[in-house]
């Protein structure tokens, strides 16, 4: 599960370089206001062109950052669920009905969803409100607010590209296009490339982002395939992503187990 929690923490170092624009761009401030009527143009143009490195510098460190940490936990990743491959029987093919469904859980430091598919695929949903919502027409990137004079957004599709550098780009396919609010497929961006790099595990794959107000959860669908027998769950393409390939499990009503060795993760059906 760890490999989840590395996804956010990538997106989170990603949003560092919004904040890092939003110091220099106050800062920038705070020196014109008290630059004399002394200074010329061309150490204006100067300041400005500095500034705009700065941003572009702090975005795409922030960018290459992300991609290591998501590189590494990877590794670790892998290497763990080829140790455990093989631990558990199970029946190739077999999909158990009473797994199917979106299950939630807060436990082992992970904040989301996993969903099973009748068709053997699999969603992972993350709560990402933390770290990017929409607060009325303002988009959100952890504490710094993106106003609208900053993005574009025209019946549905949004864009947002900061010096010359593209971080979001969705178009929303449920919700009214005269709000910000809705579900919207990520097509392109910083954010996209770090999933789409590391987590397109089937022909299926979307990456979707779903936002009301100050909540927004990231969606990779289809980024996993399984096999589950009633007592073995058996994650084929995307197995990094739950650190083993085989799991036991046990269903009680509404309660899904996952265990792996003496580890035990408990999550609630919710649909």
């Amino acid at each position: 599960m760890k490999k989840l929690t590395a996804i956010l923490m990538s997106c989170a170092l990603i949003t560092c370089a919004f904040a890092s624009c939003g110091s220099d761009d106050d800062s920038s401030s705070s020196s014109k206001s008290t630059t004399t009527s002394a200074s010329t143009s061309a150490s204006d143009s100067t300041d400005e062109s500095s500034e705009a490195s700065s941003e572009k510098a702090s975005a795409t460190s922030a960018s290459t950052t992300a991609a290591s940490t998501t590189k590494a936990a990877s590794t670790e990743a892998t290497t763990k669920a080829g140790s455990s491959s093989g631990s558990a029987q199970y029946e190739a093919g077999k999909i158990d009905e009473d797994i199917l469904g979106i299950w939630a859980t807060k436990e082992m430091g992970f904040d989301g969803s996993y969903e099973f598919l009748e068709n053997g695929n699999g969603s992972v949903y993350l709560d990402s409100s933390s770290i990017v919502h929409f607060d009325g027409d303002k988009l959100m990137m952890s504490s710094t607010a993106i106003t609208a004079d900053k993005y574009t957004y025209d019946n549905g599709h949004f864009d947002f590209t900061l010096n010359g550098q593209n971080f979001l780009t969705m178009d929303k396919i449920e919700g009214d296009n005269a709000v910000l609010d809705g579900t919207y497929t990520v097509t392109g961006g910083k954010f996209y490339d770090q999933f789409k790099t590391n987590y397109a595990n089937t022909d299926a794959y979307e990456f979707r982002f779903i936002v009301k107000g100050d909540k927004s959860q990231m969606c990779l669908m289809n980024c996993f395939t399984y096999s589950a027998d009633g007592e073995n769950l058996c994650i084929d393409k995307g197995a990094s992503l739950f650190n083993n390939k085989n799991l036991k499990y046990t269903l009680d009503g509404d309660k899904l187990t996952f265990t792996v060795g003496s580890l035990k993760q408990e999550l609630t059906k919710q649909s």
